[in-house]
């Protein structure tokens, strides 16, 4: 008779580790741990009399089991213990198809192209799982403008394998009535509400819908979510959720209340429920209108349940990001919400969040047991210093990281320091350095180790020597003008004795290359295709968007002549990027502090011209984005992006003191007309055309498995 067994490349073990793995295969009688230093043996009945070797026992409480450091077991009988190792692999359920009927799949679209193009990608990735359920997806494209419409309907014009009918409203009616008109073609079957920031695993959608074939009680259900509100996801050792998802495939859900299910993914089974509209519209324009059906089911004897052995990533604000409205909404709803259902909520909440507790608790146990047991190969391991995202060459590594994730190349991050906001603000999380059994565990099924600024150099150079893996160095800046240049020669050096070196733009390639060992590649980072976007708004006159943060290397110094220059021409400046000064007025700029992406979309859609006067750029990002808004660019000679910039003509490019006053003569005649702003900027924004980080990950991929 065979022993279970499993490996988990840890050097030590604890209680919990036993347990979890009791837990998480409850069918096992008894079963071999490996770890790297020891072998547990454990069996249910803590029966051992028929057990021989060198080992000792091991009382938990809970469990009591046999530690040997030799993996000296056998049989007293004399037979050995026939060993039958574990493939975790294989665990990971199919999801055959569900037998569900009449589903459709309703996606509605509002705001930034982005989200169109992400929610595309999606589709393809499940298209089948769709196609073998029956499903038809319809699409419902909510009134911003017409030139927004069109741009949505050109990325939903490609076939699929299953129906994809889109619809187009031809007025603003918000995202309760643009559901409802979806929910209109849901009769008697299944309706899943998909919202464009929300990304569904493989295998997701059957997992959705089998709560909802399977158990007469329930009629509505939602996963997990990184960003899932009162159903976040439970905390976790993974370092991005497709991982954890993984995790999850392979546990025995439960399904507990959800209390309230959420509308990021909602399953509903309109057989059931019979409802003619999905919401009820005294809910204006989203927020609280999925709880209030949430009640409404109850109401009906129907349960609404989360379906725990499943994760999708939710970003939030893909609707709401440009309202400008969204707290309002927020605080109106759920003032109504509470007089509806005050009562109820404060009569359920209580237990049913005590029941999510305690599966949350449960699945933090089992996931990390399977992390230990199936730590799967990593292709590219970025080191960075640290993980805050507020620095643009950080948020950079983390980006592209995601998107080689995406295009099923494993990628993760190790930081320096101490992790900033570690737990599911992001679809990517990091190993911090000193968390010995990941980084270690990592390291060794690391392939290519990527150094991303100096001061990472030495660490990728060591443990890359130490376990014999490729090495790259991810250039983004000239580093050696930092700091004054104090670091020059430690910078410059730094650039040998790598295998790659990827710059992130043709400038900074032939700068380094005289110090680098093998001739550098281009990898054209830029923003994610259509995550910077021009809303078609009317733009106000004489304005102009500008990162002045008082630091001499971003041009603070020039910033301050040109604004001494222009205001007299009655132009407005509207800065960003200190967050101390948010809201305040100062040296004649209106001061929004520090601004997150969604914020400088609004700005950059705002103003007519965005000035970069940066000493230095390696490609300069907020030029980049700022081009992609609409905004027309003045700017300096410094680097990768105002290269492009100028090889094109495009913009303004000013000079140093000596020409500020005929830069604004420049720009005084740019915008003598709107066609002639609209040209800029047009020709501006083509400018940066092949500069995406989908483009800058395909190049890493061509590289890691030439």
């Amino acid at each position: 008779m065979s022993v279970k067994s499993f490996k988990i490349p840890f050097d030590n073990y604890t209680h919990k580790d036993v347990s979890s793995l009791a837990s998480a295969f409850p069918e096992e009688k008894e079963f071999l741990v490996h770890f790297l230093n020891t072998t547990i043996f454990f069996r249910r009945s803590k029966d051992y009399s028929d057990i021989d070797g060198e080992y000792e026992f091991v009382d938990s409480e809970q469990h009591l089991y046999l530690a040997s450091s030799k993996c000296d077991f056998a049989y007293k009988n004399g037979s050995p213990l026939k060993e039958d190792p574990v493939n975790i692999e294989e665990r990971i359920s199919s999801y055959p198809p569900v037998e569900a009927r009449n589903v459709i799949l309703g996606i509605p679209i509002y705001g930034s192209t982005y989200y169109s193009r992400c929610i595309v990608n999606n589709l393809r990735d499940i298209e089948r799982e769709l196609y073998d359920i029956g499903c038809k997806v319809v699409v419902s494209i909510d009134f911003q403008n017409e030139e927004m419409t069109k741009k949505h309907l050109k990325i939903f014009s490609e076939e699929f394998l299953v129906p994809l009918e889109v619809k187009v409203q031809k007025e603003n009616v918000g995202f309760v009535r643009n559901c409802n008109s979806m929910f209109e073609e849901c009769q008697d079957g299944f309706f899943i509400l998909w919202t464009s920031d929300v990304k569904v695993p493989s295998g997701g959608v059957n997992r959705l819908l089998k709560p909802l074939c399977e158990l007469d009680a329930v009629a509505l259900s939602t996963p997990y979510a990184y960003g899932g509100e009162n159903l976040e996801a439970p905390e976790n050792i993974f370092q991005n959720w497709r991982d954890f998802d993984r995790a999850l495939s392979m546990i025995e859900p439960t399904y507990p209340d959800a209390e309230t299910n959420v509308g990021y993914l909602l399953g509903i089974d309109n057989s059931k429920l019979q409802m003619e509209k999905l919401f009820d519209e005294f809910i204006d324009n989203g927020y609280g209108d999925d709880s209030d059906l949430y009640y409404r089911s109850i109401n009906k004897g129907y349960r609404g349940v989360v379906v725990d052995n499943l994760c999708v990533y939710h970003e939030h604000g893909a609707s709401f990001s440009h309202t400008g409205d969204r707290e309002v909404y927020q605080r109106n709803n759920f003032a109504a919400f509470m007089r509806k259902w005050g009562n109820a909520l404060d009569s359920r909440l209580s237990e049913k969040s005590f029941l999510i507790t305690q599966n949350k608790e449960e699945i933090q146990k089992i996931s990390r047991l399977y992390w230990q047991l199936n730590v799967e190969s990593v292709y590219v391991t970025f080191v960075l210093p640290t993980n805050d995202r507020r620095i643009g060459g950080v948020k950079a590594v983390f980006d592209l990281c995601e998107k080689l994730c995406e295009l099923g190349t494993p990628a993760r991050v190790i930081v320096f320091s101490k992790p900033y906001q570690r737990f599911h603000q992001h679809e990517c999380e990091c190993i911090h350095v000193e968390d010995k059994s990941l980084l270690g565990a990592t390291l060794d099924k690391t392939k290519f180790l990527v150094a991303t600024s100096s001061d990472t150099v030495s660490f990728v150079k060591k443990a890359a020597n130490e376990r014999a893996l490729k090495t790259a160095y991810f250039v983004q800046g000239p580093e050696f003008s930092f700091s004054e240049g104090r670091a020059l020669r430690e910078v410059v050096k730094g650039y040998s004795g790598f295998d790659y070196i990827w710059a992130v733009s043709e400038y900074l390639k032939e700068i380094i290359e005289p110090w680098c060992d093998k001739a550098p590649i281009v990898v054209p980072y830029g923003p994610a295709e259509d995550r910077y976007y021009d809303m078609g708004f009317r733009r106000e006159e004489k304005s102009v968007a500008v990162q002045f943060n008082g630091r001499l290397d971003k041009g603070a110094d020039y910033i301050a002549a040109m604004i001494v220059a222009l205001k007299p021409y009655g132009y407005k400046f509207y800065s960003f990027g200190d967050a101390e000064k948010s809201n305040s007025v100062s040296n004649f700029c209106t001061n929004l502090g520090f601004l997150d992406y969604k914020g400088k979309i609004d700005l950059f859609n705002k103003v007519e011209f965005y000035l970069d006067a940066s000493h230095y750029e390696g490609l300069g990002l907020l030029l980049m984005e700022s081009v992609r808004c609409g905004a027309v660019p003045i700017y300096r000679s410094n680097g990768g992006s105002s290269k492009l910039l100028k090889d094109c003509n495009a913009g303004c490019l000013i000079g140093d003191y000596g020409d500020i006053l005929s830069s604004v003569n420049k720009i005084e005649e740019m915008r003598s007309s709107y066609d002639s702003l609209k040209k800029q900027s047009w020709i501006a924004h083509n400018a940066f055309e092949g500069h995406y980080v989908e483009v800058a990950a395909k190049k890493i991929v061509e590289v890691v498995y030439e």
